[in-house]
């Protein structure tokens, strides 16, 4: 059994429904462990996966810290707890790779460490707390058996130089759904859709709706994710017939719907850092 990890909701990840499909398709039964914070998922596959139900703030920066020592708590018991029937550990991200490693190394089993995003440059941290976690972080990275990159950029973010441990895997897609370029003119109102997590502030989702609500006559906006800006998201669903507020989604109701879009944004604002580097990730994915 191949276990991955993620301090999110399984079934909202497209990367890690592109590896489990193919697992799938070899013959390789997969189980996630995943975070519910609260919020309504839709098909969330309670049967075969596993999921931590703490409450807790997307993005809440230091009012995180507690909750996330109680999620790598749950994640190194249940791996424990599970340990004769897993063949290999896939941690994603730092906030998950601590418990994923000291495991593999306890019973001897492979360890694969994803590296997303640069922790502390997500969050907007620094100073001695940040240096220890890129320390732990790049310390991991040099015990994995196999480090993931979403792409060459990330070697000089992460401090990385390239060896046979370390493999760039694009987020290219992958997709039953027919997503092929129309080539036509679009109608108006376009139809414009954000689907992802609901970053305030540096994702530019406040100025997309504000844009939108002013062009009622011009454009359709349809947003599906959930995080800390879905209350604006659905106030201005309530208030402007042009927005349309879906909630969240799983991965392939998502692509259903943005395959019927015009235009598919994502701004990615330089006040947080990485974003200079999420940048080809969310390219790849956008195409």
């Amino acid at each position: 059994m191949i276990v991955f990890i993620r301090s999110h909701v399984p079934q909202l990840d497209g990367r890690m429904r592109k590896y489990r499909q193919a697992l799938a398709e070899a013959g390789m039964r997969t189980v996630a462990l995943g975070w519910l914070r609260g919020e309504s998922i839709p098909n969330v596959d309670e049967a075969n996966d596993a999921f931590y139900r703490r409450p807790a703030p997307l993005g809440g920066g230091w009012r995180n810290v507690l909750n996330l020592v109680l999620w790598n708590g749950f994640v190194l018991r249940w791996l424990w707890h599970n340990r004769r029937d897993i063949d290999l550990v896939h941690g994603v991200d730092f906030d998950s790779c601590l418990p994923a490693y000291v495991f593999s190394r306890l019973r001897r089993v492979p360890f694969v460490f994803d590296l997303y995003d640069k922790y502390t440059e997500t969050r907007g941290m620094a100073g001695p707390v940040a240096a220890v976690i890129d320390t732990l972080e790049s310390w991991v990275a040099s015990k994995a058996d196999l480090v993931l990159l979403a792409d060459a950029s990330r070697y000089e973010q992460h401090g990385l130089r390239p060896s046979s441990r370390i493999r760039v895997l694009e987020n290219v897609p992958v997709s039953g759904h027919d997503l092929s370029y129309r080539a036509v003119q679009p109608q108006v109102p376009i139809r414009i859709g954000y689907f992802g997590v609901l970053e305030e502030r540096n994702r530019g989702l406040e100025d997309l709706i504000a844009a939108c609500t002013r062009s009622a006559d011009k454009v359709e906006l349809h947003l599906a994710g959930y995080g800390p800006v879905a209350p604006l998201a659905r106030e201005a669903a309530r208030q402007h017939e042009n927005v349309t507020f879906h909630g969240a989604m799983d991965v392939a109701a998502g692509l259903s719907l943005m395959s019927s879009m015009d235009v598919v944004a994502g701004f990615y604002y330089l006040t947080v850092p990485n974003h200079r580097f999420a940048a080809p990730n969310k390219y790849y994915e956008h195409l």
